[in-house]
């Protein structure tokens, strides 16, 4: 097998939910040399790693959209039976809700990570110079 290949079925491997120790051990059985497999197992680190912030980018535009439903909901019941608060803070908090609604489904929808994963380089004092 080539090297492409290896690294498509560590592709679905990270796909399928295996383990990084686990796809660590199938790369044993290729017999392939130690910096093809530095090379393959960090690209599997960097694809678990970017996974996983999606993955919470989600689960953060979830939370969102539920409070924004919450305030929704307040705002209705303030509308409803709280006649003597005046009419202005309820819609408020309406348009509140509506907009965390909005902003946390699109998140939920298309989560974007914020930063691209990078491998970043530790700098020393001693490299301002």
């Amino acid at each position: 097998m080539t090297i492409q290949e290896i690294k498509e079925k560590c592709e679905d491997w990270v796909a399928e939910g295996l383990a990084y120790h686990e796809i660590k051990g199938r790369l044993r059985n290729y017999g392939l040399s130690d910096e093809d497999k530095r090379s393959l197992l960090s690209m599997v680190d960097q694809e678990i790693a970017h996974r996983e912030l999606l993955g919470q980018s989600r689960q953060n535009g979830s939370i969102r959209a539920i409070l924004g439903i919450l305030f929704m909901f307040l705002a209705v019941v303030m509308i409803l039976y709280t006649p003597s608060i005046g009419r202005t803070l309820p819609f408020i908090v309406l348009g509140i809700g509506f907009y965390l609604f909005r902003r946390g489904y699109h998140e939920y929808k298309n989560p974007v990570l914020k930063k691209p994963i990078e491998e970043k380089k530790r700098k020393s004092r001693f490299d301002r110079f």
